[in-house]
């Protein structure tokens, strides 16, 4: 259905061509009309000594037929046919490549990209996380941490509320669980047995005024507290999607100049998957009014021309979707809401797919400019060859049917997109 109704957002090269053809048919038709009608007159109206050379052994009709064969060379099909059906082509051979595109406008955009930026959980890692290690407090057990951490977390659906949860392995009983609340970018605090316990990152921890403890491994580190007491720290691994690999030097390959990464986990763990994917810049601890306002910042410092993407799979990363140039979503894991605030949709949460969109949308707009070129050399040549009687009916045909037949030929290229699924 979105495929069906990308056509609703047309292109700046689509709406180009139509304002284009608003103003050329009335324009050709006036010409076409002169053509006929200045020569007629002035072999009426002049004595044949005054007549300009050109009009010499020439009568009505012949202009006549001049007019018509003008007319039917100029006829715009070749133009507004094409250049649509070249970009319903690139959405087409995309959607078979698992990428969807709801609009031939985010099409070309995607092809002007020079910045992409990522968010990291669920779109550069494979979002299923695992308890790595238990750092408990002093006097504190690690099976006491994790139940205390569980839950609490047991209202949660949140990824590493999941991971607690299935570390600690048992039955959770929902009703020793009461008072939950789900603080955004922070974590959660619920009371447990009657204790207040909350877990969550150091922002939570600096909220409820608890010294907390650093961890130099590299993950994401969940806080927890016992009746505002430390009761220690719970480390938590995501490791990076394997097509993730490849990312970054598909992206150059297809023009991109720098690739971000936003993220509210700790900056340990965005280094380290920014630094084995290869990602240049990382902007870690960000609530998500935090990730608009970096998202803000790269387009004000980006070309003038240039667009920026941004890819991400959460509900939080709707806000940052929608205020970049492009917003790009994982379609499998992603929640509704990034979903429908995206612009492109990766069908199979493959990021490698990103490049392949780009490569793509360059392709459609090579076959468009060809298309267009193509169009106005042929029939601008044959117009001209038309107006000094030259050119024939058979001449004025091939430049609109024939014309209009090899563009269409040339649009269907976009549907090839077999080289992009490598």
């Amino acid at each position: 259905d979105l495929v069906e109704n990308a056509g609703e957002k047309k292109a700046a090269s689509e709406n180009f061509i139509t304002r284009f053809a608003r103003y050329y048919t009335p324009c050709v038709v006036i010409a076409a009309t002169a053509l006929f009608l200045l020569p007629t007159i002035a072999l009426a109206l002049l004595p044949a000594s005054a007549q300009p050379a050109f009009l010499a052994g020439t009568d009505w009709t012949g202009w006549l037929h001049r007019a018509l064969i003008f007319l039917v060379i100029s006829c715009p099909c070749a133009l507004v046919i094409s250049v649509p059906l070249s970009f319903f082509g690139g959405i087409g051979g995309a959607s078979k490549c698992g990428i969807l595109v709801k609009g031939s406008n985010y099409l070309e955009t995607l092809a002007r990209t020079e910045t992409v930026v990522f968010d990291k959980t669920g779109t550069l890692t494979q979002g299923s996380f695992t308890v790595t290690a238990l750092h408990p407090a002093e006097g504190v057990t690690e099976d006491a941490l994790l139940q205390a951490a569980a839950l609490a977390e047991s209202w949660s659906s949140h990824p590493i509320s999941l991971s607690l949860r299935k570390s600690w392995g048992k039955d959770l009983d929902p009703s020793r669980v009461t008072d939950v609340e789900e603080i955004a970018g922070h974590g959660v605090t619920a009371k447990v047995d009657g204790q207040a316990v909350s877990a969550g990152n150091s922002r939570l921890m600096e909220k409820e005024g608890v010294q907390w403890e650093p961890c130099d491994l590299p993950g994401t580190i969940v806080h927890v507290t016992v009746e505002g007491r430390y009761a220690g720290h719970i480390l938590i691994s995501d490791l990076p999607k394997p097509e993730a690999k490849t990312l970054v030097e598909g992206l150059k390959a297809a023009g991109v100049k720098k690739t971000v990464m936003l993220t509210g986990d700790t900056e340990a763990a965005a280094k380290a998957v920014a630094r084995d994917l290869g990602i240049g810049e990382v902007h870690a601890q960000l609530l998500p009014a935090d990730k608009v306002e970096r998202v803000e910042g790269l387009l004000a410092k980006k070309s003038p021309n240039a667009a920026l993407a941004f890819v991400g799979d959460g509900i939080n990363d709707a806000p940052v979707l929608t205020r970049a140039d492009v917003g790009i979503a994982m379609g499998a894991l992603g929640s509704d809401a990034a979903i429908e605030a995206a612009d492109v949709v990766l069908m199979d949460d493959n990021p490698a797919k990103i490049a392949a969109a780009m490569r793509i949308s360059r392709k459609t707009l090579r076959i468009v400019k060809q298309n267009i070129w193509f169009a106005l050399g042929v029939k601008g040549a044959v117009l001209l060859l038309g107006a000094f009687g030259v050119a024939t009916m058979w001449e004025a045909v091939f430049a609109d049917v024939g014309v209009a037949f090899l563009a269409i030929l040339n649009a269907m290229r976009c549907l090839q997109v077999e080289e992009f699924k490598k």
